[in-house]
This record gives C-alpha cells, structure tokens and sequence, in this order.
C-alpha cells in the first residue's frame, strides 16, 4: 500500500537535504520510510473515519488494532472489524460501594452505654421481684379463702350436730319407773293394804287410823 501514496514534499520538490531529513524522522518515528509513514497517516484517517460513520468511538476503533498503531497492516485489519452499524455493549454492573466503616464508640459514649444497661439491669430485677411478690400475695390469699372455707363447713356440721342433740338422750328401760327424788319412798294407800286372809286377821286386831295396834 505504501507504493500508492507519494510524499507531498516530493511533489513539491524539495531539495535532497530535506528529503534526508524526512526519511530520518519518519525512520526516527518507527517508519521504514517516509512513504511508509503517509500510508500509516491515511490508513488511520480512514479508520477514524469510518468508526464515525458506524457511530462508534474512536478510541474503541483504536483497541481492535492488534499490534503496534505504526503498523499499518494491523490498522487495516482493524479498519475491516468495525461494522456498518455500531451497537454498544452492555455498560457492566455497578460494583457496589462497600459499606462505611461504623464510627468507634467514644469513651464517653461507652460509660453512657454501661450505666444505661445497669439501669435497665436493675429495673428487670425490680420487675422479677415485684412478680414474685405478687405470686407469693396470690398463693396467700387463695389459701386463706380455703382455710375460711373449711372453717365455715366445719361450724356449719358442729351447728347441725347440736341441733341433734335432744334426740340423742338415753331412754330409760321399759320396766324403770320413770320416776326421781323420794317418790318411790312415799307410802300409798294401797301399799300397805292386806291381802286375802292376811287381811281378815288384821282387821280383827281393831287397828285405828295411825295404823298402830291397839292392845
């Protein structure tokens, strides 16, 4: 390709002093020879122009060179990759941000945070106590109502047995006179009275009202 393009010095005509000057710059530059570093130049012109065209960046035209940009082989290889129509990739994911470091507590803020749980401490202690105190007044109070209870029962059976009372008392034998004091020792009228013959003799011996013999 470097055969196709002619210096534009050398259209000008410029003097062999400047010609040996070019030739050593574009050897300086990485050029075989000034020709060859034209032909690089149009090369890239027509590679960025061409990306332009597509839509795609220049720069990304520029990474599909594969070798060195004073190369112009690689530029021309590069040159037939860009497509007619560009279409761009896919932007990758974010990566995300790490998290920032949680500030260290101060001191202060450390002696704040200890006294903050001894309260809170103490207060569930409190809590506790005051819960068993509670159980403990319940567990009082329900066995006092059962002592009232069953001292209420038992009054109310020693009740119902007194009322019982009178019809529990000893009955006397059927052949007991039901009797007390000296009645038994007082003397009847029929106690000393005379029986059949016996009683014949003694009302023969004149006996008066005190019941003495007369002689």
């Amino acid at each position: 390709m470097a055969d196709r393009f002619v210096p534009t010095f050398l259209a000008a005509g410029y003097n062999k002093a400047v010609q040996q000057a070019a030739e050593e710059q574009a050897k300086s530059a990485g050029f075989a020879s000034v020709a060859a570093q034209d032909a690089n130049r149009q090369m890239r012109n027509q590679l960025e122009m061409k990306a332009q065209m597509a839509g795609m960046p220049v720069q990304e035209a520029y990474n599909l060179v594969q070798g060195d940009l004073t190369d112009t082989k690689a530029l021309q290889e590069a040159w037939n990759k860009i497509p007619a129509q560009y279409t761009p990739a896919a932007a990758p994911a974010p990566t995300p941000a790490a998290a920032p470091e949680a500030p260290k507590p101060s001191a202060e803020s450390e002696r704040y945070r200890a006294e903050a749980e001894g309260y809170m401490k103490q207060a569930t202690d409190m809590l506790n106590q005051f819960k068993i105190e509670q159980q403990r007044s319940a567990e009082a109070a329900a066995l006092q109502e059962k002592l009232r209870i069953q001292s209420q029962a038992t009054l109310a059976a020693n009740m119902a047995r007194a009322g019982q009372t009178p019809n529990l008392q000893i009955q006397p034998a059927s052949g007991t006179p039901q009797t007390a004091g000296t009645q038994s020792f007082r003397r009847r009228s029929t106690q000393f009275a005379p029986t059949t013959a016996a009683g014949s003799v003694l009302a023969g011996l004149n006996l008066g009202q005190t019941g003495m013999v007369n002689v």
